[in-house]
């Protein structure tokens, strides 16, 4: 009777669709969902690559977010993907750029400024996607400033993607 019983409950099991819904760092499963699959032409065009990252930063901090500056340590800009594509990113808005490997790794750093205060705050974007060893990524504002950031889901892998979003 009890392996009737057990048999009955796996195929009740395996027969019934159900939705598991969980959370990973206070984020919904859509959102992991959308980082595994991501429509981003910047994270499609790098793909290729033996190592790329793409970033999407997002500007929720109530005014805008102008550029500053970039360096490239290791790897090329992915074509028309430059974080000079768009100098001001507007409050709400968003600008993607990537980074992949001509040879080896890849490795970047961005500059932003928020907003037209003086004396102005900025913050860095920087990146390692090596081509052996684990990524490392990190977003430095000034502790004492107003504003904050969130970036769940450190990439990993070869082709790494990244959400970024100032408030």
């Amino acid at each position: 009777m009890s392996k009737f019983l057990l048999y009955t409950f796996v195929i009740i099991l395996i027969l019934t669709p159900f939705t598991m819904s969980f959370s990973i760092n206070k984020l919904d499963s859509d959102t992991f969902n959308r980082r595994q699959t991501v429509d981003n032409v910047c994270f499609i065009k790098s793909k290729p690559a033996a190592r790329s990252t793409t970033i999407v930063l997002i500007n929720q901090s109530g005014t805008d977010i102008y550029y500053i500056s970039f360096s490239l340590k290791d790897g090329i800009w992915t074509s028309g993907c430059y974080p000079t594509t768009v100098e001001t990113i507007p409050n709400g808005q968003r600008l993607s750029f990537a980074n992949e490997s001509s040879g080896g790794g890849d490795e970047g750093t961005v500059v932003y400024s928020i907003g037209k205060a003086a004396p102005p705050i900025s913050f860095t974007i920087h990146w390692v996607n090596p081509l052996v060893g684990s990524n490392s990524y990190e977003v430095s504002i000034p502790p004492d400033s107003k504003y904050a950031y969130k970036a769940p889901f450190p990439p990993s892998g070869n082709n790494a993607y990244y959400e970024i979003t100032i408030y």
